[in-house]
């Protein structure tokens, strides 16, 4: 057997990666975690709470809309906050009109020492064309960055990671495509549903997204929980990866539910059906 078959075998016998792509929320950050995701962010945004482990590092892609900067430019800091965090994963700058293929691995060889999984989305070269020690990406949201291949030119590769997109993408791609070398996703998708009280659910009719109890955060945990076992019913089980974080703080706060769909709160300007919402406590 050949390296490459042990290898893709071994990925065969682990989970696949569900990763939260925290924006400075701890609250949902720890909804997130609780459940068995690993924890994601941007480079340069606020980092998640302290006492969550940051498991995947991405480029600041968006500093190069906002800013006539260059990729060099955005690179060094972005590798400091590599260096800092040690991630598992660690995404390398799309190989695209501004960045040659060869850059991009100049770039790759620089992270390398500091994580353990190099990512990179191949853009202007075939994805068969990237080594076979670097994970290929597959961007799943077209508003930000639209794959210019198909899902068969991604069929030779080992190991792929899809990019944002919503959990019904990711099962589209990994069951309904076939594409089960897929070994980590990464989403913030969840929080939009949860805040009108959805959770992501696989259903007789495929994947839905359904009302859920808990609050905001409640439908966060409830997708992820579900997110970690659809995601790997095809794979080996293994022992649950929660971990054990504080839940939202109450204060002297008690639940009464949830509104009417249509009531706004003061400082709502639309209906959040997923909130719940809170009287004070008797004081006596």
């Amino acid at each position: 057997m050949t390296f490459g078959a042990v290898q893709l075998q071994l990925m065969q016998s682990s989970e696949r990666d569900i990763i939260w792509m925290a924006n400075g929320s701890t609250s949902a950050t720890y909804a997130a975690y609780r459940m068995g995701a690993r924890v994601g962010y941007t480079a340069m945004n606020t980092r998640p709470p302290e006492d969550v482990e940051v498991s995947f590092v991405d480029f600041p892609f968006k500093r190069l809309e906002e800013a006539e900067v260059s990729v060099k430019d955005v690179f060094e800091p972005y590798l400091q906050v590599v260096k800092q965090e040690q991630p598992e994963f660690a995404v390398i700058p799309d190989i695209n009109n501004g960045v040659t293929f060869e850059d991009a691995l100049s770039l790759a060889y620089e992270v390398a020492p500091h994580c353990e999984t190099l990512i990179m989305v191949p853009k202007s070269v075939h994805p068969s064309r990237i080594p076979s020690h670097i994970r290929v990406g597959i961007p799943c949201q077209s508003k930000f960055a639209e794959s210019p291949w198909s899902f068969n030119d991604y069929r030779k590769c080992e190991e792929l990671h899809l990019f944002g997109g919503s959990p019904h993408d990711h099962f589209e791609i990994v069951f309904e495509n076939g594409l089960t070398q897929v070994e980590s996703m990464d989403t913030s998708v969840p929080i939009s549903s949860a805040q009108w009280g959805d959770a992501w659910t696989l259903t007789p009719n495929g994947p839905r997204w359904k009302s859920a109890e808990g609050g905001v955060y409640g439908c966060l945990e409830a997708t992820f929980r579900e997110m970690c076992r659809v995601f790997n019913r095809d794979r080996p089980s293994t022992p649950s990866k929660r971990h054990w974080v504080p839940r939202p703080h109450r204060g002297r706060y008690e639940s009464i539910g949830y509104p009417d769909d249509d009531l706004l709160h003061p400082e709502d300007n639309q209906p959040f059906a997923g909130r719940e919402y809170h009287i004070a406590r008797s004081i006596v």
